[in-house]
């Protein structure tokens, strides 16, 4: 027997408008060559060997391990305007 029970949506799931909001951010992204070039200029020196694009709390950003001769240092910027949020040792 089928359960006839609906939830109504909320508000702000109406017409897509949730998951429009928790969704990663695809355009107006920068480049991995950007990101990267970024990413070595804030840690100072080494190279950028990892990359990955997450999204958390509402913020599509890089993941840039950049690993230098003593040590390998994550740095996290903002995918859209670059600007560095994290630098983890």
């Amino acid at each position: 027997m089928l359960n006839k029970w609906q939830e109504r949506l909320d508000a702000d799931e109406q017409g897509g408008h949730a998951k429009r909001e928790d969704g990663l951010v695809l355009n107006k992204l920068l480049t991995l060559k950007e990101a990267t070039k970024r990413a070595e200029k804030a840690v100072g020196s080494g190279r950028a060997t990892k990359w990955s694009l997450e999204h958390d709390d509402g913020i599509t950003y890089w993941e840039v391990s950049v690993k230098a001769p003593h040590h390998e240092r994550e740095v996290k910027l903002v995918a859209a305007t670059g600007k560095i949020l994290e630098i983890d040792d």
